[in-house]
């Protein structure tokens, strides 16, 4: 029954990185090269989307380990194993970041559509919460140490300092729970707007609501994927110093529970993403269509000017031009005609 619980999950896991690579990094070229107004949304879903496109290629190791019963083939070096850890544990915490900031904005266009926000300040965030992960991951090979756990089916990093366990342990627990309530908070408040404010017709507000939903819909959906890991933070930061009792002594949470929470449910949530451009962004799908008919390189640069702003230039019809000048030619000299 493990042995097919295993094979279940690293089918699972391989195909979201054959559809989830190329899909976000699709994704990342559409919002990338696209040219709207909105330049605060679109880099944080470019960031997103790059987020995205790392997570569902850094899980390829564990997913080997699940294929052949979780020996340490690929993690019997030390420097791999500390490589996954610092790179994987970098990219959830900086996602997660980067949904919140992408929340709290919207939920903040909703309640008050005419606060101008100081995008400075978001790259600003941005780049200082990438430092600060950063020093974490500088903090964790100084103090730390990184080897493979065969039960939980990845590597951790811990250390002989119980004083570094403890901080680290903290900072982890800040790093999860703070940016989820936040979250879960941005999410019903604009959904309550969402759901109170009656339907929308005129056409720039009607564009305004399709993207409030859809980034509604991009918290739901972020939001059910990360429960599990978030449940597993606050059981173990309750479980801290006697741990794993009481709640991680059965098989399935010993075993799968972070795996499941940690890496399945995160690459999941990252490859499903495309899925939800797809579906509400009508842009993207119909530039999606255009690759895909499309062959040789030169017309699929040729493609990217769909997302450039459009000229429409005017065409008079034959018929009305021709009848216009034959109604001048038939004008009597000295009268004055309105046509």
């Amino acid at each position: 029954k493990q042995w097919y619980q295993r094979r279940v999950r690293a089918i699972i896991m391989t195909l979201c990185t054959i559809f989830g690579t190329p899909a976000n990094l699709l994704s990342l070229m559409y919002f990338a090269f696209k040219r709207k107004s909105e330049g605060l949304l679109l880099v944080l879903y470019v960031a997103i989307s790059c987020t995205d496109t790392c997570i569902c290629l850094c899980h390829i190791p564990v997913t080997a380990l699940l294929f052949n019963g979780r020996k340490a083939s690929f993690f019997r070096s030390v420097l791999m194993c500390e490589i996954w850890e610092y790179v994987y544990g970098l990219l959830p915490y900086y996602s997660m970041f980067l949904v919140m900031l992408l929340t709290v904005t919207r939920t903040v266009a909703i309640i008050k559509p005419f606060l101008k926000i100081n995008t400075l300040y978001i790259y600003i965030l941005m780049f200082c919460y990438a430092a600060f992960l950063l020093l974490l991951v500088l903090l964790k090979i100084l103090l730390g140490t990184t080897w493979y756990i065969k039960e939980i089916g990845y590597c951790v990093s811990s250390s002989p300092n119980n004083t570094w366990v403890v901080m680290s342990h903290v900072l982890n627990l800040f790093q999860v729970a703070v940016p989820s309530v936040i979250i879960f908070s941005s999410f019903w408040l604009s959904l309550d707007r969402l759901l109170r404010r009656p339907n929308v017709q005129m056409g720039a507000w009607k564009v305004r609501h399709k993207v409030s939903v859809t980034i509604s819909m991009f918290t739901g959906l972020f939001l059910f994927w990360n429960l599990p890991y978030f449940t597993n933070t606050i059981l173990m930061t309750i479980a801290f110093k006697n741990y794993p009792k009481p709640f991680f002594t059965s098989t399935f949470m010993g075993s799968y529970s972070w795996l499941i929470g940690r890496v399945l449910f995160v690459v999941l949530n990252a490859a499903t993403n495309p899925i939800l451009y797809m579906f509400r962004m009508k842009g993207f799908a119909q530039w999606i269509g255009l690759i895909k008919t499309e062959d040789s390189r030169g017309k699929i640069k040729n493609n990217f000017k769909y997302l450039m702003p459009i000229t429409r230039t005017l065409t008079l019809n034959p018929a009305i031009t021709n009848a216009r000048a034959e109604t001048k030619r038939s004008r009597p000299e000295g009268r004055a005609f309105r046509v």
